[in-house]
């Protein structure tokens, strides 16, 4: 991945935003993955003109740069995408 490629402008970015609303909406300690990185993910996903969760979570499956973005985690079930989006994005 070239050093100039958005996905690492976009991290640098979220690296900077205070995600203590976001935390705060997770009742649970634990998560299966941290919702900053979800959170990055979607919108890498709606830079590149992808909505849909279940292509989300393909693309995480096939696109290098999202699985840079997931930095070595499991990918996520596109159900976990879709609850992020409609739930904790609101």
């Amino acid at each position: 991945m070239r050093k100039n490629d958005p996905v690492r402008k976009l991290a640098e970015i979220c690296d900077e935003l205070d995600y203590t609303k976001l935390y705060s909406l997770y009742l649970r300690s634990w998560r299966k993955i941290d919702p900053a990185v979800l959170f990055e993910i979607l919108v890498f996903a709606y830079m590149n003109g992808i909505y849909s969760s279940r292509d989300i979570e393909k693309a995480c499956k096939n696109d290098i740069r999202f699985m840079w973005l997931l930095q070595n985690e499991p990918v996520p079930d596109h159900s976990i995408f879709a609850r992020f989006q409609n739930e904790r994005l609101a």
